[in-house]
């Protein structure tokens, strides 16, 4: 939203105006009480607000480890860039996924 890619709505005193929903968002805090359901419809907003700690909780919550097979992912590292790539094998013993980037490396990661 504060990206630059695009000029957030704002109101008459100058306050960001979002345009949503506000029905998930009471939930937040309190996720693990939430069905499934409730839980995918709620990382729709997530994704929407771009809250990746909350995207990340709620992919665990959701998915089990090989649900996320073929699955498109996009990676944070401590290089502060984003590295996209797709899981390709889960590991249930050690409950790490093996990522394929689109540069061509493979790592594992919980």
């Amino acid at each position: 939203m504060f990206t630059g890619v695009w000029k957030p709505n704002k109101d008459d005193n100058d306050n960001y105006f979002i345009d949503r929903d506000g029905l998930y968002f009471n939930h937040i805090l309190i996720i693990k009480s939430l069905n499934k359901i409730d839980k995918k419809a709620l990382l729709i907003e997530a994704n929407y607000y771009r809250i990746d700690e909350l995207i990340s909780l709620l992919y665990a919550e959701i998915y089990e480890g090989d649900e996320l097979i073929n699955m498109r992912v996009k990676i944070y590292w401590e290089d502060k860039k984003w590295y996209k790539g797709v899981v390709y094998r889960y590991n249930k013993l050690n409950d790490k996924h093996s990522i394929r980037y689109d540069d061509g490396v493979e790592n594992r990661i919980n």
